[in-house]
């Protein structure tokens, strides 16, 4: 699952080019992005033990700021087949679910990264949001990387996440 860590790398230094992450230097960026025609802003960044969703106009205080232990917080992690790889984190907040689903074409190099937001409640859709092109700076497996950092790791035989071994 790991062996495709280049494409990381290689996105976050492209991508990155366009729009610079507001995740500082010590945090690692699962999404960064603008929505919306540049009118919204979406961050997400992991600060040790730590996640926090950022939404609000950019260069302004976010509109919404949500933390939670990385430990805990929930994450679908791609389970290694297809041509895409894929993965999303959902925080909730008072009943509200914000599900962030990160992706990347492996097979298509010239393909963009792509991110989104979508909100939820009760199981119903409310908003999906998709990142503009060009800017979208992801960290595919940061998620995955800062669970097993914290002792948490994905067991594919019971599609869940348990002590790591």
């Amino acid at each position: 699952m790991r062996g495709a860590r280049w494409l990381m790398v290689f996105f976050l230094l492209v991508a990155g080019q366009s729009v610079a992450a507001q995740c500082l230097g010590n945090q690692d960026t699962v999404l960064s992005c603008t929505m919306r025609d540049g009118a919204r802003q979406v961050d997400v960044c992991i600060d040790g033990a730590d996640i926090t969703y950022a939404y609000g106009a950019p260069g302004a205080a976010p509109e919404l700021v949500l933390r939670e232990p990385v430990a805990t917080v929930a994450h679908d992690p791609w389970p290694g087949v297809g041509r895409t790889i894929w993965e999303a984190t959902t925080f909730i907040n008072q009943g509200y679910a914000y599900e962030v689903a990160i992706s990347v074409d492996r097979l298509d190099e010239s393909a963009p990264v792509q991110g989104s937001v979508t909100v939820m409640k009760a199981g119903e859709t409310l908003a999906r949001l998709h990142c503009d092109e060009p800017g979208t700076v992801i960290g595919i497996w940061a998620v995955a990387d800062a669970k097993a950092a914290q002792g948490v790791c994905w067991q594919p035989h019971l599609f869940q996440w348990g002590k790591c071994d």
